[in-house]
């Protein structure tokens, strides 16, 4: 865990929140990684493939290996999330403790809640995630999060699709689609799309744009004859109010 000061313009309404999850996230993601480096150890090129993880760890489409992969973790924070307010209210109820009993309630309507966001009448969209409400509030945002902010609900919504698709289509399992993340990961290609992998989708379509469109050759304008004696400037005698002069931009 690496301590720093504060960056300026950081810190937000929920810091305490922010620095929980993220650090809960980050020894998650660790033990992730172990793993997967295990396995990776137990195969040819190990390290090319430890090194693939690393400098290929980032996509941009929804359902593509690398957000997977970063919901996969958010899921297994949430779990341990739970677990630890269970052994908070265990041993509370003991010792019948009514405050920690609460807090313990608190952690599990965070956890329940870590994924979900709701529309009020106005059409008003707000999201129910602690993560995305203490980073959003931790660099610097005010009022709701924004739709730019919602990697976590959308990263599960993604996730939620995927395999109730391949499970629907009978191409898979949970299993599946984490066999195949980290075989792309230990490739370089952790940013590629599962729905190509998984569903049988084509690649990326070609480009339907040309490159060089074609304009229409515009008319030339017809030649204009300046006026030896400069351009006409006359007072209107009868709208002085209106205009004060007139210009007479052809001869310009």
């Amino acid at each position: 865990i690496v301590v720093s000061d504060l960056p300026k313009a950081k810190g937000g309404e929920f810091p305490k929140i922010r620095y929980f999850t993220t650090i809960a996230k980050n020894i998650v993601e660790a033990e992730r990684f172990g793993k997967i480096w295990e396995r990776f150890s137990k195969e040819k090129d190990f390290g090319n493939r430890l090194i693939n993880s690393l400098k290929g760890h980032w996509g941009r489409t929804p359902l593509s290996a690398h957000n997977l992969f970063e919901n996969g973790n958010q899921r297994m924070l949430v779990e341990r999330i739970r677990h630890m307010a269970e052994r908070i209210k265990d041993k509370a109820s003991k010792e019948a403790d009514i405050d920690r009993i609460n807090l313990a309630s608190r952690i599990e309507d965070l956890a329940s809640s870590y994924h979900l966001a709701l529309t009020l009448p106005d059409n008003t969209f707000i999201t129910l995630s602690a993560w995305t409400w203490a980073s959003y509030s931790f660099k610097g945002g005010r009022d709701f999060p924004t739709p730019l902010s919602l990697h976590v609900e959308r990263d599960w919504a993604s996730t939620d699709f995927l395999l109730e698709y391949i499970k629907a289509g009978e191409l898979g399992d949970e299993d599946t689609v984490e066999r195949k993340i980290i075989e792309l990961m230990g490739e370089g290609r952790e940013s590629e799309d599962l729905a190509h992998h998984l569903l049988g989708l084509e690649k990326e379509a070609e480009r339907v744009l040309i490159d060089k469109v074609s304009v229409l050759k515009e008319i030339p304008s017809g030649g204009l004859t300046r006026l030896t004696k400069g351009p006409i400037i006359e007072p209107l005698k009868d709208h002085r109010w209106e205009s004060k002069f007139v210009f007479n931009c052809a001869s310009a």
